[in-house]
């Protein structure tokens, strides 16, 4: 009787599958779509945070140079989007991962009017928690406040506070302390409580 070795061999890797058919779990089945699918999501994390970085540089730098946000002509025939809008294109020369998102992204670009509050609100909300974390370990403080109003008739209130810190180092060195200074912003008069 003669044998046909492809035939055989067929037969005897039918019966191995057959044999462990059912046996092997599905999480060994599922691990490597399992792992695509976290590296996936992992990558789209990474472009989202990168874009969110580069719209936080963008306010840090308009507010540290004191520049507003938006002007004063917002209609969609205005060729000025702002010098933040105007900055993130900017930065989008340079940067081809925040072009791709500016370009592409119709849920979240970051240019809208919204999105730049809720970025300035959230930085602000970090500053002003720093900036009382340094306070309750300082020696003296000073409050500073003043009025003033604007162009639309609106009483708007300055509040600066001074502080000396208390550096150690700095103290044992040379028995100085260094002064520190704040700006807290401008609030509108129906924030202020007579």
């Amino acid at each position: 009787m003669r044998v046909n070795c492809a035939a055989f061999s067929t037969h005897v890797a039918a019966s191995v599958f057959l044999i462990t058919f059912g046996k092997t779990g599905i999480d060994c089945c599922l691990s490597q779509a399992f792992e695509e699918s976290v590296d996936k999501f992992n990558e789209n994390v990474k472009k989202k945070r990168h874009t969110v970085s580069r719209l936080i540089d963008a306010v840090f730098y308009l507010g540290m140079q004191e520049l507003a946000f938006r002007g004063h002509d917002e209609s969609a025939d205005c060729h000025n989007g702002g010098n933040y809008v105007e900055l993130l294109y900017l930065l989008a020369q340079q940067d081809e991962r925040l072009n791709n998102h500016l370009q592409a992204s119709m849920v979240f670009s970051g240019t809208f009017n919204d999105s730049q509050n809720d970025l300035i609100e959230a930085i602000s909300s970090l500053m002003i928690e720093a900036i009382k974390k340094e306070i309750a370990h300082t020696s003296f403080i000073a409050i500073i406040m003043d009025d003033t109003t604007d162009i639309s008739n609106t009483l708007q209130l300055v509040e600066v506070v001074s502080a000396v810190k208390n550096d150690p180092d700095e103290l044992s060195r040379s028995k100085t302390e260094n002064p520190t200074e704040w700006d807290h912003g401008l609030v509108q008069e129906d924030s202020i409580t007579p």
